[in-house]
C-alpha cells in the first residue's frame, strides 16, 4: 500500500514537473506579446483599429502576467491554487477577446477582430493543457 502511494505520489511530480512547461510557454508568448504592444503601439494602433494608449496598457498587463507565470512555472514550492488562478485569468482574457472582437467598439479593423480570435485560441489553447497538467498532479 505504501509503496504504490509512493509510486503515484513519483508519477504525479513528474507529470507536473514536465506539465509546467506549458506555464513557461505561455510567460515566453505572453511576455513576447506584451513586449510587442509596448514597442509597436503607434504601428499595432494603425493596423489593429485599436488606440496606442489601449495597446500599452495591454501590453503593461501582459508583461507583469509574464513575469507572475514565469515565476509560477520556475517555482516547484508555488502550490497548484496560484496554477489555478493564471488559468481562471487565461480563460477571463479568452472570454473578453471573443467578446470584444465580436461585439466591442466599432474602431477595431478586419485585423484587429482576427488577431483578437487568433490570440485568443492561443491563450485558450494554454489554458487547457494548464487544466490538464493540474487535474493530474491531483489524482
Amino acid at each position: 500500500m505504501t509503496t504504490t502511494r509512493l509510486s503515484r505520489t513519483v508519477r504525479a511530480d513528474a507529470r507536473e514537473r514536465g506539465g509546467r512547461k506549458w506555464f513557461l510557454l505561455d510567460a515566453l508568448v505572453t511576455g513576447a506579446n506584451g513586449v510587442m504592444y509596448l514597442a509597436g503601439a503607434s504601428v499595432l494602433a494603425d493596423l489593429f483599429g485599436a488606440s496606442a494608449s489601449l495597446q500599452r496598457g495591454a501590453g503593461l498587463f501582459l508583461v507583469v502576467f509574464a513575469a507572475l507565470v514565469g515565476w509560477y512555472a520556475r517555482n516547484r514550492a508555488a502550490g497548484p491554487g496560484m496554477g489555478w488562478g493564471i488559468v481562471a485569468v487565461n480563460v477571463a482574457w479568452v472570454a473578453g477577446s471573443l467578446a470584444v472582437a465580436a461585439a466591442g467598439p466599432g474602431e477595431f479593423t478586419a485585423v484587429g477582430r482576427i488577431w483578437l480570435v487568433a490570440q485568443a485560441a492561443v491563450v485558450g489553447l494554454f489554458a487547457v493543457l494548464q487544466m490538464r497538467t493540474l487535474s493530474v498532479t491531483r489524482r
